[in-house]
């Protein structure tokens, strides 16, 4: 312990002997070991935290498939289909159905839409929850004609009810009907469900008798049997499916099932994806700044060359230098992570901002125990990477080599400097892999944000209505809702126009039906051609200001009886690619049941509905008069700031109908950005760390430029007085330069072109090996790395021959 703290003190002694470079490699370490506790926290967060259930790793969804399972093309599930998997499976220890909705809180001072959850009265239980207050509800409260019960979240409890025990017992009016309160959630299941605005679990209730094979509508969520795995249970569900399709062709044919983790489920695969890249990103970082140090710490041990080797001389032995010099550089890593914690916890703070519309719950990314622990790893590791070799290679260093050494000079063996050459090559490497993710992302940015939406999205305020069949029962009252609502709303000051759709563009709903297009028959296998339906009302094209192509567009003269329909140019190019589409005929429907037949009056431009990636889909509008579904979306052009008509749109409704509220209100450009958020938030992020690494491996390369000029100062002296022009001086240092930085791209090129390739699912109208993205960032490093080796080149242009040789 004497030997410990003395080397202690003798290392603090030697590290403020040096403040410029201690507080360099303080300062690359705190901001390197910052933005892996700032990243890390993130993935924590949403990937390692574990989730406030019993035994989650023993839960799965399941999820109905097509063909095989997969992640994509996953649907929702049959309820009946779900009973089957239960009764047959021999994996699964049991297995619970819901389904999640949003009903109208009705009978306070306010009507407002909350986010449902309808529930078997065993999935609660099997995810180890309780309630914090009164019970859960039971078997006997999911059968028809029991009692309606509902059991609250913390948030709506504290919300309506002040948090008082009190509520317990007491009536809440859902969608018309009333429900009584039988117990209260913790506050944490938000996250364990993965959704936010969920307020109120009720019952099921649903009668299995009655209940189609075909309704794919539910979810489910099992638990496997003590000792089953993962893939026991996935091979057979795949038996149950096959045999379901045998017993059940009409419904069952070709419809698998895919067992999924409940962990994976709750985050999606590009998310995923997106965390691990930025952690390995922040990892690429702390390596180029590790080697950095590692770089300027041998720099300043050829300094040390003399005072090492005469300790050495003096009865010190070998291991006992290293392990004082090893002692320094700990010091450094601990004060450096030290401060790098602290960096990190501003980081975080940061990041939780930037990711509130990337995250579900970002309010819970802050630095905890696992990120200390991360932390405390990080700095061990940093110590490790850039303090064993100066270390060990000074203690090596030869006694009579250094006594040789005059005072003045130092020399820097074969062996140190092919390590210093290997480090600069590392960290040239490194950086134009992070420039690359960062070129390709931020292309893939660009590609996103070009993409024709088909509608101009400024200046629209949305919301979302609902037209509960209790009080507008008939196809003609919702119309005439619709007809008021509309009117009144465009009269409103700052309002040039309104109207309304059944799915909001980009809003992540969509619903399709068969069509049957007039002298067009099915092809051989019988397939048949789906379109997306969409009901509107005549001020919808004009407020989304959608172009009309030909014909006209949905007008209010168009009555229910007046069978027509308007489509886009991506329908009338696929049906009637040398025609015009106007005044043909379609209708929907099966074949055994078909529509009336539909006359086209109009083609609009293409809209992006569903996706902004890929083609534009099919899309037909109908009139709001001939189908008017109970849930509407209001699209509102205003003068100024949407947002600000808020209040004077709802006042508009509750005058309308005191029990309708509006939800789901947000400007348009709002919906549009979601679609976007998590390449800006990557690319950005990305962005930044490349931004650091590349100064990181400027700088790296500048240090060692320089030192390497200052190291043959007396050379350069005795060419120049030999006389060597400034050119060839100048062409000789820089050449060394290029070669280290060709070397760093030689070997960055296919570590790019493999890493790259798992930013695939991330990136849209991009290659991972677009060539003109690595041309690009080859040329931005090469002309950097030039530029950093410019400065010391141009003082070696500037030696003067007989200083140089007056050195000894």
């Amino acid at each position: 312990m004497r030997a410990i703290l003395q080397d202690i003190r003798f290392a603090f002694r030697m590290l403020a002997k040096r403040p410029g470079t201690t507080t360099v490699i303080i300062v690359t370490l705190a901001l390197g070991i910052g933005a892996n506790v700032a990243v890390f926290s993130v993935v924590d967060a949403v990937l390692v935290k574990p989730m406030p259930v019993a035994d989650p790793e023993g839960l799965v969804r399941l999820w109905a498939t097509n063909t095989q399972p997969s992640s994509e093309g996953v649907c929702a599930v049959s309820a009946v289909n779900c009973m089957d998997w239960r009764d047959q499976s021999e994996k699964l220890d049991d297995l619970a159905v819901f389904q999640e909705d949003e009903y109208d809180l009705t009978g306070g001072d306010q009507a407002e839409k909350v986010g449902v959850v309808r529930a078997t009265a065993n999935l609660l239980p099997m995810l180890g929850v309780e309630a914090s207050l009164g019970r859960l509800h039971t078997s006997s409260d999911d059968t028809s004609g029991a009692q309606r019960v509902a059991v609250l979240m913390d948030g709506l409890w504290q919300r309506s009810f002040g948090g008082i025990p009190d509520a317990i017992g007491q009536t809440i009016v859902l969608n018309g009907e009333p429900y009584t309160i039988i117990g209260v959630l913790p506050a944490d299941l938000d996250r364990a469900w993965g959704t936010e605005g969920i307020d109120v679990w009720v019952p099921l209730c649903i009668d299995l008798s009655s209940t189609s094979r075909s309704s794919r509508s539910y979810e489910s969520i099992a638990r496997l049997k003590a000792g089953a795995t993962l893939q026991e249970a996935q091979t057979e569900m795949n038996t149950i499916a096959a045999r379901l399709a045998t017993a059940y062709p009409n419904s069952n044919a070709d419809r698998g099932v895919w067992v999924q983790p409940f962990s994976e489920s709750m985050v999606s695969r590009e998310t995923r994806i997106a965390l691990k890249v930025l952690l390995a990103a922040v990892g690429f970082v702390l390596m180029i700044a590790c080697a950095n140090i590692a770089n300027l710490l041998l720099v300043q041990s050829a300094s040390r060359k003399k005072e090492l080797s005469i300790r050495v001389a003096v009865g010190a032995c070998r291991m006992r230098i290293a392990r004082q010099l090893f002692t320094e550089n700990a010091i450094l890593a601990v004060v450096g992570g030290s401060c790098g914690l602290l960096v990190g916890m501003w980081m975080v703070g940061l990041l939780a901002v930037l990711l509130a519309g990337f995250l579900t719950h970002p309010e819970e990314i802050h630095v905890n125990g696992r990120v200390l622990a991360y932390s405390l790893a990080a700095s061990c590791g940093a110590a490790l990477l850039f303090g064993l070799y100066p270390a060990f290679s000074r203690a090596n260093s030869s006694l009579g080599e250094a006594i040789k050494v005059g005072v003045g000079r130092t020399t820097s063996g074969p062996s140190r400097s092919r390590m210093q050459s290997g480090l600069i090559v590392s960290e040239v490497s490194l950086a134009l892999l992070l420039v690359v993710c960062t070129g390709l992302m931020a292309k893939s940015l660009l590609a996103l944000r070009s993409v024709e939406l088909g509608f101009d999205p400024t200046g629209l305020l949305t919301m979302q209505i609902d037209l509960p069949a209790q009080r507008y029962a008939k196809s003609s009252q919702r119309a005439g809702f619709l007809d008021s609502a509309c009117e009144a709303i465009a009269a409103l000051p700052g309002v040039e126009v309104a109207g309304a759709v059944s799915e909001l563009p980009l809003g992540g709903d969509v619903r399709a039906t068969y069509i049957t297009i007039e002298g067009r028959a099915p092809d051989e296998s019988g397939h048949r051609d789906i379109t997306n339906l969409v009901a509107a009302t005549p001020g919808y094209f004009e407020a989304m200001k959608i172009r009309l192509l030909g014909g006209r567009l949905i007008q209010v003269s168009d009555v229910r009886d007046s069978a027509v329909a308007v489509i886009n140019k991506a329908m009338a190019d696929k049906f009637w690619p040398n025609d015009d589409a106007v005044g043909k005929r379609l209708r929907m429907g099966s074949v055994k049941k078909p529509g009336p037949w539909r006359t086209v009056v109009g083609v609009v431009d293409n809209v992006r509905h569903v996706h902004i990636k890929g083609q534009p889909e099919w899309q037909m509008f109908l009139p709001y008069t001939q189908w008017s579904p109970s849930s509407m979306a209001l699209i509102v052009r205003t003068v100024d700031t949407p947002m600000t008509m808020v209040a004077s749109v709802r006042d508009v409704l509750r005058r309308l109908d005191p029990d309708q509220p509006a939800y789901r209100i947000r400007p348009m450009i709002d919906v549009v950005s979601n679609y976007t958020v998590r390449s800006r938030v990557c690319t950005g992020l990305m962005g930044a760390l490349a931004a650091i690494a590349l100064l990181l491996a400027s700088v790296g390369l500048y240090g060692i430029m320089s030192y390497g000029v200052s190291q043959r100062t007396r050379e350069i002296g005795i060419r120049m007085a030999l006389g060597a022009a400034r050119v060839t001086v100048l062409r000789f240092v820089l050449k060394r330069c290029l070669v280290l930085c060709l070397l760093g791209i030689l070997v960055g090129l296919p570590l790019s072109m493999l890493a790259t390739r798992t930013l695939t699912s991330l990136l849209y109208e991009v290659s991972p090996v677009d060539p003109t993205t690595y041309i690009g960032v080859s040329m931005l490093l090469l002309s950097v790395s030039l530029l950093a080796g410019y400065l010391p080149a141009r003082r070696a242009t500037k030696v003067d021959p007989m200083v140089a040789l007056r050195c000894e």
